[in-house]
């Protein structure tokens, strides 16, 4: 059951004005629902093996789960990054189909 609200996000790539100066990147950033679950024993422990403290699973919506602008009649899709629930950032260390059309979405916690 997703009845949790979580907040996506991704960065957009940096690009120069006309006098040659880098605008940074900005952040785009959507909120969907999500199934959250803490990360398993061996999942944990597997991850720390792999480099990589996992802490969180998100279970999302395949269509959710897309970051898109339009601009004019140009629409530009962003691969989000980032997830923030319950005021922690996590960043997403992978992602993998589970089922029909669901994503599970393993993360680890930002300091």
């Amino acid at each position: 059951m997703k009845n949790e609200t979580i907040k996506i996000s991704a960065i957009k790539s940096s690009t120069v004005d006309a006098d040659g100066f880098e605008i940074p990147g900005t952040t785009i950033e959507k909120t969907i629902y999500a199934q959250v679950k803490s990360v398993g024993y061996g999942e944990y422990y597997e991850g720390l093996r792999a480099g990589i403290m996992a802490s969180m699973i998100f279970k999302v919506n395949m269509v959710d789960f897309c970051l898109s602008e339009t601009v004019g009649q140009i629409t530009t899709h962003y691969k989000p990054t980032h997830i923030v629930y319950n005021g922690t950032t996590y960043k997403i260390v992978r992602q993998y189909k589970r089922g029909f059309g669901f994503l599970e979405l393993t993360c680890e916690e930002i300091e």
